[in-house]
């Protein structure tokens, strides 16, 4: 069960990091501003699909 749990983390923490690298493409893109606060506002939540 730990080797469970650290993989399901290991991959939670990737998947968060591949998130984060889009907030941070899409936040640079002109006309998306208010996109990206919107986004960056639920970055801190739970993901549905971990």
């Amino acid at each position: 069960k730990s080797l469970t749990s650290a993989v399901s983390l290991g991959t939670w923490r990737e998947h968060a990091r591949r998130v984060e690298h889009g907030i941070k493409d899409m936040a640079a893109m002109p006309g998306l501003n208010s996109s990206g606060r919107a986004i960056n506002h639920y970055e801190c939540a739970p993901f549905g699909e971990i």
